[in-house]
């Protein structure tokens, strides 16, 4: 049966029925519940723009506060977000309507300060603070844990981990190395990573740059450049200005595949946010802002097992803001299909999921921590995934639009 009327009913059977007498003179029944019949028939059906998204508030007095990173529950009812602003886990429901949230599991070693999780088969995998990996059920238990840093050897060991995807019972990460050499002096490097969770000190550097190149800042301002797509990985390396794939069953010595042969990455890997040499909580303003004034790749995603690159396009005002959402055949390496999200934030936080695509519209960054985050978005997957989507964009725009 359908919902509205499902409602109607029981709101109208709820009325007195002295009630009912007075507002339904009797020779009137007939038209009325004519009229009442359409009116349901017209209210169960939405209309075009209702079904293409909606945007959807989050409660005033429970938005989230500061966050990088968010999930859908396994079953795709509820949103998990990840806050650093409070340090929890909230539970949203598809109106944004906050429902819970996780202070604190039992079991953890040390605090709990929960920066990214992503579901992982019929589990989660949470990072908690930098280091501090944790496999969670379904209920949200611990199943185990592993700390990274200082993981390795006498030579070489994990110094930070800063974006990082699973694949299979691996990380695939993003982080700076210590290494110490004979005379026990210390080096830094950066490096994309595939560490073992069940022996991390077998870790292996697929990509490496040195410490200090601009690039490398980049990493640190929460954009997903790494993700999964079935039993393969994905990094983009700013530096080097390609995307890579890692296969799930690759020997250690195979050589990665560079798969973005499409001439407009060119022009888009050739901008980045011009970001100061270090980067520390004081400034936090001046890079967030610095991250809206040049087009940019702001991410790489799965969604439905097909990748898909974030563009963030360069702006004045926000009426002209512009996000762009584009498919990549990873066969190819060439974009195949390109969508201009119905957003016009500042920042943008994608969370794909099977039946719904969130984005979750961030306002300026005020500063560390200080980040207005009052509303997402709700896509139908489908719509995304539809060759006739109405947010398709012709590719030309990738390249002349500014």
């Amino acid at each position: 049966m359908n919902k509205t009327k499902i409602l109607y009913s029981a709101r109208t059977n709820a009325l007195p029925s002295r009630l009912k007498k007075a507002f339904i003179p009797r020779r009137a029944a007939g038209i009325l519940l004519l009229c009442v019949g359409l009116l349901t028939i017209v209210l169960a059906a939405p209309t075009h723009g209702q079904q293409d998204f909606r945007i959807v508030n989050f409660d005033d007095k429970q938005r989230p506060a500061w966050t990088f990173s968010a999930s859908w529950t396994l079953d795709q009812e509820m949103l998990i977000v990840a806050d650093l602003g409070f340090n929890t886990l909230r539970f949203y429901d598809k109106e944004g309507r906050f429902l819970n949230d996780i202070k604190k599991l039992p079991g953890i070693e040390g605090d709990f300060y929960p920066s990214a999780i992503r579901t992982h088969g019929d589990s989660y995998l949470l990072q908690n603070s930098n280091d501090h990996f944790l496999m969670l059920d379904k209920d949200f238990h611990v199943i185990s844990q592993v700390r990274l840093i200082g993981k390795g050897n006498d030579k070489l060991t994990i110094g930070s981990i800063f974006d990082w995807t699973a694949l299979g019972n691996s990380l695939l990460f993003f982080g700076d190395l210590k290494r110490v050499d004979g005379n026990n002096r210390i080096s830094w490097s950066s490096a994309f990573i595939r560490l073992p969770l069940d022996e991390p000190s077998a870790f292996v550097i697929l990509e490496s740059m040195p410490y200090d190149v601009p690039e490398r800042n980049n990493y640190l301002l929460g954009k997903p450049y790494l993700t999964t797509v079935g039993d393969t990985g994905y990094f983009l390396d700013l530096r080097s200005r390609g995307i890579y794939q890692e296969d799930l069953l690759a020997e250690k010595s195979q050589a990665r595949r560079r798969i973005n042969e499409d001439a407009r990455f060119d022009a888009l890997l050739a901008q980045r946010p011009e970001l100061p040499e270090k980067i520390g909580p004081q400034h936090a303003r001046v890079v967030f802002k610095a991250s809206g004034e040049v087009t940019h790749i702001s991410g790489l995603y799965e969604l439905r097992n097909s990748l898909y690159m974030l563009i963030r396009f360069a702006n004045e005002t926000s009426k002209d803001r512009k996000w762009v959402l584009s498919e990549i055949d990873t066969q190819s390496g060439m974009i195949t299909r390109s969508l201009a999200l119905p957003t016009k934030a500042s920042h943008l936080l994608v969370v794909p999921g099977e039946s719904l695509c969130a984005l979750i519209q961030k306002g300026p960054a005020v500063d560390l921590g200080e980040q207005e985050i009052s509303s997402m978005v709700l896509i139908p997957t489908k719509l995304i995934e539809d060759e006739n989507s109405p947010f398709l964009i012709d590719d030309s725009d990738l390249t002349s639009s500014n």
